[in-house]
């Protein structure tokens, strides 16, 4: 029985990471590369992004996550 779907990681996931880092860190905010890729690949499938990690709701505060807690 498969719960959770697999999503590939293509090329332009990578790209929309890295245009989130640039977006972010010009606001001052910082993360890891995996998280904008968890940002990103959320984004491109239209996914809820399920954390209680706090760099998350920074994130969202100015990029558009949607986010479950």
């Amino acid at each position: 029985m498969k719960v959770i779907d697999d999503f590939s990681i293509n090329t332009t996931d990578y790209e929309l990471a890295a245009s989130l880092y640039n977006k972010l860190k010009s606001k001052g905010i910082q993360g890891s590369n995996i998280d904008f890729l968890i940002c990103a690949v959320a984004l491109s499938h239209d996914l809820s992004i399920y954390t209680y990690d706090k760099d998350f709701f920074r994130f969202a505060g100015a990029i558009p996550i949607k986010l479950l807690q």
